[in-house]
């Protein structure tokens, strides 16, 4: 499991693309989906029932989510 945080996601949303993750608000919602782009700040993420969720990166505690294994 990779945690990002807020201050480090600018740098990691390329990584995140297509991803399937959990994206922790500061509010204590979660929403659980794919990173389908990042721009001016913000994250657009489609949820398992194709919800398109625009969220901006300062509303952003953290991003969780799974590695896959190498083997």
């Amino acid at each position: 499991m990779i945690r990002v945080f807020n201050e480090q996601l600018p740098q990691q949303t390329t990584q995140l693309l297509n991803q399937p993750m959990n994206v922790v608000l500061k509010s204590g919602h979660t929403i659980y989906g794919q990173l389908q782009k990042a721009e001016n700040g913000l994250l657009f993420v489609r949820d398992a029932r194709f919800h398109l969720h625009t969220i901006a990166m300062t509303q952003v505690e953290e991003v969780i989510y799974d590695q896959s294994a190498g083997y």
